[in-house]
């Protein structure tokens, strides 16, 4: 069983999917128009599941979403916008550049207390992309050499060593997808 079917496995399902069933084609069309290699299980992640919050802590953005605060390129610009008035503000420079034309670092997902999950990417295409954690509150910065689903079934095992995440901020194994008439 591969990683991304074990954590298929562990995850359990409340409520109807939605914004899922991408197809081969919308992938290509993002990932050329974006110079950008997402990894297979997280396309395999997005297809199955859509959007909605994992362990009632991480919400894994979505490129397809028609949400803004879940579209993956939305929240790129949003904290390109965030990471100049950090360095405007604070006259420090953030130590990974944000992604552009092929490399940086790119968010994936973001918690409900504000941490944002990266993938670091580089012009080779690869197997998987280290993860970086970002704190929201204090420039601490943790980074992970494992794949997507390797990194979110620790995180469901409750096996990861982190500063940044608290253990007892996930809550079971839950997927809740997003709902429609949903606030967030």
């Amino acid at each position: 069983m591969n990683e991304f079917e074990k954590l298929k496995a562990k995850i359990e399902l409340f409520g109807l999917l939605v914004e899922h069933k991408n197809n081969k084609e919308k992938w290509e069309s993002f990932e050329k128009n974006n110079k950008i290699n997402l990894p297979l299980d997280y396309k395999k992640y997005i297809d199955y599941y859509g959007t909605g919050c994992l362990a009632e802590l991480i919400w894994i953005l979505n490129p397809f979403s028609n949400k803004s605060r879940f579209n993956i390129l939305h929240f790129l610009e949003e904290k390109r916008k965030a990471f100049i008035v950090f360095e405007d503000i604070t006259e420090k420079k953030y130590p990974h550049k944000l992604f552009s034309e092929g490399t940086g670092i790119m968010p994936f997902a973001f918690t409900d207390n504000g941490d944002t999950l990266y993938w670091k990417i580089n012009k080779n295409k690869q197997k998987h992309y280290n993860i970086l954690i970002f704190d929201s509150r204090q420039l601490l910065i943790e980074e992970y050499n494992m794949s997507f689903s390797e990194f979110l079934l620790n995180i469901l095992n409750k096996s990861i060593e982190s500063k940044i995440i608290n253990l007892g901020d996930i809550k079971g194994c839950t997927f809740n997808p997003l709902s429609f008439q949903s606030s967030k």
